[in-house]
């Protein structure tokens, strides 16, 4: 067994005697205690950095599975954009800026969501309207494509170019 020195003031050490208390045995279980007490810290400091460890990989999943979602649901405003759009719905969605009660969704939209809804069970993430969950990333896919497309519709006006003085 080590020994180990304990300095009690004199006062104190004289009402320890008076009273004869053990001061080896009662220093050695506060010992033990403080010990105890110091392993649980140890343990729960353990168990909590365990916990936070688990909890940030959580966010870093979340946060890459909504990174795809949102990938998936531009892809699919490039898709609706590219293969059901009309020139007048790609153009009043892409460029549509009031307020999300009045934004009327496009019909060719709202079959689109409703097939890709039922085409895979429920789970596509299609959103009509502004305020929808994905909203912001289905735009930009109907925007990249009305981007794109934009400069090379004629308008209506114009019709083909002549020449002058050509046969009519």
């Amino acid at each position: 067994m080590a020994k180990t020195s304990v300095y009690l003031p004199d006062e104190l050490a004289e009402q320890a005697r008076a009273y004869r208390i053990p001061v080896s045995e009662v220093a050695r279980a506060a010992v033990r205690q403080a010990v105890r007490a110091a392993q649980v810290r140890e343990s729960v400091m353990t168990d909590i950095s365990a916990v936070a460890e688990r909890l940030r990989a959580t966010r870093i999943a979340e946060a890459q599975a909504g990174q795809a979602k949102a990938a998936k649901v531009r892809e699919h405003g490039v898709e609706w954009a590219r293969r059901l759009a009309t020139a007048a719905e790609l153009e009043y969605v892409a460029e549509y800026a009031g307020p999300a009660d009045r934004y009327l969704t496009p019909t060719s939209l709202v079959f689109y969501a409703s097939g890709e809804r039922h085409r895979s069970n429920a789970s596509a993430i299609v959103p009509c309207r502004p305020g929808d969950r994905y909203w912001p990333d289905f735009l930009a896919g109907v925007r990249e494509v009305w981007d794109a497309v934009q400069p090379l519709l004629a308008p209506i006006d114009e019709g083909p170019q002549r020449t002058r003085g050509a046969a009519r």
